[in-house]
């Protein structure tokens, strides 16, 4: 089985930081705040949502990558299907001005949550110029998703349609691609090694407004890349917003299926 980097998406990344949850009181940075470079990471609470301050970005970084989480329940995380999980790919313009500003805010954000925020520096051959930087944050304002959203399998599992438009409490920014939507399938190799495969719209592109249809384009790739054993895997669909705010694109969680068996 061939794990190849095309196929990495963010289901990947969420697996290297399914521990990103830390016990915390109020809104503070923890312990692991501080890389080995020295490059230090406070997350605090604004009316606009968290606010991310570095103490200094390498003059080599090319690319910064911001993962912003949460838990969907008060429990013992299971699997990735209980995170709850946005993301920011920092590049050129967008991270020029973090470079000046050394500030990032995260405007989608529920009162009262707490948010677990993790980041990697990389440069320009995508190599990995420090350890992850981790903070923790319990939020005290900004945007949210209002009311209820669901993300509906069709008969056959092969696509998925939104139940309506998502509505935020406040006026957002959609970028020109308004959402992105990934397949998690779920590999078990042992009890205490777990891992997953993630296939997102940015393989299979076409969109067509609320529907995203993956199959049977995410098969035959999986199947002519040798990615994935043949078998029976638990497997979600997972739906973001591309939002923009102070020229950043966040990548939001909206909404989950429920899992589903993909046999392959």
């Amino acid at each position: 089985m061939r794990y190849l980097k095309a196929f990495k998406t963010i289901s990947v990344i969420l697996g290297l930081i399914l521990g990103l949850v830390l016990a915390v009181s109020g809104c503070t940075t923890n312990k692991n705040n501080v890389t080995g470079m020295g490059i230090s990471l406070a997350a605090e609470a604004v009316p606009e949502g968290i606010q991310l301050t570095f103490s200094h970005i390498p003059v080599e970084t090319t690319r910064l990558f911001i993962n912003i989480q949460y838990y969907n329940n008060t429990g013992e995380l299971a699997s990735v299907y209980d995170i709850i999980s946005s993301y920011a790919d920092l590049r050129d313009g967008s991270l020029e001005q973090v470079k000046l500003t050394r500030k990032v805010i995260f405007p989608i954000v529920q009162a009262g949550q707490k948010y677990s925020i993790a980041v990697i520096f990389q440069n320009e051959n995508f190599e990995d110029i420090s350890d992850w930087i981790y903070a923790d944050c319990i939020a005290g304002g900004g945007i949210y998703l209002n009311g209820d959203l669901t993300l509906v399998l069709n008969e056959n599992n092969s696509g998925v349609s939104l139940s309506s438009e998502p509505v935020f409490s406040s006026n957002v920014i959609f970028d020109e691609t308004k959402y992105n939507f990934s397949v998690t399938i779920m590999v078990y190799q042992t009890e205490s090694e777990k891992g997953s495969i993630g296939v997102g719209s940015h393989h299979i592109p076409t969109i067509n407004g609320l529907t995203w249809v993956f199959d049977p384009h995410m098969t035959k790739s999986l199947r002519e890349g040798d990615y994935l054993n043949s078998g029976s895997y638990p497997a979600f669909v997972t739906a973001r917003c591309n939002i923009i705010y102070d020229n950043i694109k966040w990548l939001v969680e909206i909404v989950k299926t429920p899992e589903f068996t993909y046999s392959l």
